[in-house]
């Protein structure tokens, strides 16, 4: 799959003409919300979701996506504390998915891309 995308002459339009403005957009618009932090939130998951974001963001070293990052976790961060739509959604998923991993359905492979390179070692 990654062949076919790689070669598609509509890769550098969807790139770089919707993904990259969308990131840039979602990254200014992030800024001028809150940072959450555990105590300025309610719900205990929410707090264990920063957790998750400083640790995630503690593992990432590539700074070209820093800011992206840290954009996409706050706001799910504030959309699971302020929204219990997103926030039953969100659980629902993850019980699903924690499923698939004590069923050893979820794999873990490893990946020579970027992994050593752009990821610190616990």
């Amino acid at each position: 799959m990654r062949e076919l995308w790689n070669h598609k002459p509509w890769f550098d339009i969807l790139v770089h003409k919707v993904l990259n403005p969308s990131k840039a957009i979602l990254v200014e618009l992030c800024d001028h919300l809150p940072q959450p932090t555990k105590e300025n939130l309610s719900w205990q998951n929410a707090k264990l979701l920063v957790e998750l974001r400083d640790w995630f963001l503690a593992q990432d070293t590539n700074s070209r996506y820093k800011k992206i990052y840290m954009a996409l976790w706050n706001l799910l961060i504030i959309k699971y504390e302020t929204d219990t739509q997103y926030q039953v959604r969100f659980e629902e998923t993850l019980k699903k998915a924690i499923q698939m991993s004590i069923d050893n359905r979820w794999e873990f492979p490893e990946r020579s891309r970027h992994k050593e390179e752009h990821w610190r070692k616990e």
